[in-house]
């Protein structure tokens, strides 16, 4: 059976115990990608990657010069599905890592709850409408390694999950799960109940 991958530009080491007890759970394999000495547990699940950010240009994105480093290096694997997930976001239950093992689409949208509290609340839901710049997160994509392997992110523009996002289902279509949901910003005060 396919492997499942999530993986994480990493840099907010205070959340690394809440990461790593929510993902337990999932049975996936975890890549957290990070540019300093960070003290994950030594589990077979968790496959961390150090890379080196000390080159940046000024107006380089540092989260998405993580991800094309991990896309550059991994070696990917044609139908392990991989999928993005940032250190403060989280995964809403079980269903849907139950649901991409019954898959074997190339690409898959979800959708995304950003918050339950207002004013925050807001739902992008999985349908292709939502596929634009600004209407979709990085997060809401899974990916087949064979699909992922020929794509990078613009390293320029705070946008760069959603030009990519629209780069590949343009390029090779996609399904749509509009029942099953990632969890944006979990961590931030006020947003989340």
């Amino acid at each position: 059976m396919p492997a499942i991958h999530i993986i994480t530009p990493f840099s907010r080491n205070h959340l690394i115990d809440f990461l790593v007890e929510h993902l337990r759970q999932f049975n996936i394999i975890w890549h957290p990608i990070c540019h300093e000495n960070v003290p994950f547990p030594n589990e077979s699940w968790i496959v961390p990657m150090f890379v080196d950010i000390s080159n940046l240009e000024p107006n380089q994105d540092i989260c998405y010069s993580k991800l094309n480093q991990f896309l550059n290096c991994y070696d990917m694997l044609d139908d392990d599905y991989f999928m993005f997930m940032c250190d403060d976001d989280a995964y809403e239950n079980k269903s849907l890592f139950e649901m991409i093992r019954r898959r074997n689409d190339d690409v898959i949208f979800v959708s995304m709850k950003r918050g339950n509290l207002q004013p925050y609340i807001q739902l992008l839901i999985a349908h292709p409408s939502m596929i634009q710049v600004d209407f979709c997160g990085l997060e809401q994509i899974i990916v087949k390694g064979k699909i992922l392997r020929q794509h990078r992110f613009v390293q320029f523009a705070s946008y760069a999950d959603g030009l990519l996002n629209v780069e590949i289902f343009k390029a090779h279509g996609a399904v749509f799960e509009p029942d099953e949901f990632v969890l944006f910003n979990v961590n931030k005060p006020g947003w989340w109940s």
